[in-house]
């Protein structure tokens, strides 16, 4: 791949499907900043207390439909039963689902589609084993050991800062930009397409098999300093 290094600016997070989490990132300064709105995360962690207290006290006996409607993600069932959501991120940006008492691995495991916006960062889910599409962004920062076994697409950007061991072995495209900084991957090797630009910062994303990845955007930056 004939790489050019060129000054590269990227706000793709800017904007949320329903305005409530804001993503900043500054390349020069690699620093991500975060804002929530407050009074609604606040009603979020109420309904979910109260949804605990209806199912006996634990969250144990709550489906992941009612966790997810109960923080304002949508949900609805497959043909064959998987879930598809219309977002996903925590439920509060102070605390996660973890926090809470709640089981993100059995909470993300029926998953099939993201239809907006995807926040991985705060996650303690290890394996989101049926995901095979997002619609939005995908945001990973800052998280160790995750796999995505069967996503074949991001349909917008994708941002990795500081992610390490990150599983992506069938994923084929991503529909925007790809920036990927002081990031580890142990498998992206099917990758075929970005739509946008693409950016690799130390990251072994560089010494992965990504020749022949075509890379639609008009700026290109590689810059590896392994």
């Amino acid at each position: 791949m004939n790489i050019k290094a060129v000054q590269y600016n990227n706000n793709f997070y800017n904007n949320n499907n329903n305005n409530q989490y804001r993503y900043h990132y500054s390349q020069e300064n690699d620093i991500v900043s975060f804002s929530a709105n407050t009074e609604r995360n606040t009603q979020f962690i109420k309904n979910l207390e109260h949804l605990k207290q209806k199912k006996g006290g634990s969250f144990d006996n709550c489906n992941s439909e009612e966790i997810f409607n109960a923080i304002g993600i949508k949900t609805r069932r497959k043909k064959n039963g998987l879930l598809i959501i219309s977002e996903y991120r925590q439920p509060d940006n102070k605390y996660t689902f973890s926090q809470l008492g709640i089981d993100e691995d059995k909470l993300v495991e029926d998953i099939s589609v993201i239809e907006g916006n995807s926040d991985f960062s705060k996650s303690d889910a290890k394996i989101y084993k049926n995901l095979e599409y997002v619609g939005g962004n995908f945001r990973l920062t800052f998280n160790n050991s995750k796999s995505f076994p069967v996503l074949k697409e991001i349909s917008k950007s994708a941002y990795f800062y500081r992610a390490k061991d990150i599983s992506l072995p069938r994923l084929e495209k991503i529909g925007g930009s790809a920036i990927c900084s002081h990031s580890i991957f142990t498998d992206i090797n099917n990758l075929k397409e970005v739509n946008g630009d693409m950016q690799v910062r130390d990251s072994n994303l560089a010494q992965l098999d990504i020749s022949n990845v075509k890379v639609n955007g008009l700026k290109r930056h590689i810059d590896w300093r392994g």
